[in-house]
């Protein structure tokens, strides 16, 4: 069995990860990036619940991860463990505070103003990169996309 290609499939060196027999060995495109690949601790199938994957620094493109706003936090605004309402599922912990929106609230009506506090004019994703936070893929894509759509001639 292998892994389903992505329509957002990344640069070509991960493509081999994604389609990579789920058996545990490294493809050979990135073994010598992969030392520590954690296949014991990987997915055997696609069946297995939870399905666990891993996905290696070098599939996440990092280097795309440049744009000012970010459009995914209206996918993805997070309510945590920790009691609070997040700007979005990647930064959903006490490590981003500065992404908090506030305590979770008891109805809709209180979430409601939190969602449009979530897409203020002044906020900028480069605050997430700067501490350490990164995009998922989807995340990354719809990004990159929307900047693209809105770049200034």
């Amino acid at each position: 069995m292998t892994r389903p290609v992505s329509r957002y499939a990344p640069s070509a060196p991960c493509k081999s990860l994604i389609t990579a027999p789920l058996s545990g060995t490294r493809p050979d495109a990135l073994a010598a990036d992969t030392a520590r690949w954690p296949a014991p601790l990987m997915s055997p199938s696609l069946e297995e619940r939870p399905y666990i994957f891993y996905i290696p620094p070098q599939c996440q493109d990092v280097d795309r991860m440049n744009f000012r706003q970010c459009i995914y936090s209206y996918y993805q605004i997070t309510l945590a463990a920790d009691g609070y309402v997040y700007k979005c599922s990647s930064t959903a912990s006490p490590s981003f505070k500065m992404n908090r929106l506030g305590k979770i609230p008891e109805n809709l009506n209180k979430l409601n103003p939190m969602i449009v506090a979530n897409h203020g004019p002044n906020f900028n994703a480069s605050t997430c990169f700067k501490v350490g936070a990164r995009c998922n893929r989807i995340a990354l894509e719809i990004n990159t996309t929307w900047a693209r759509m809105n770049a200034k001639d």
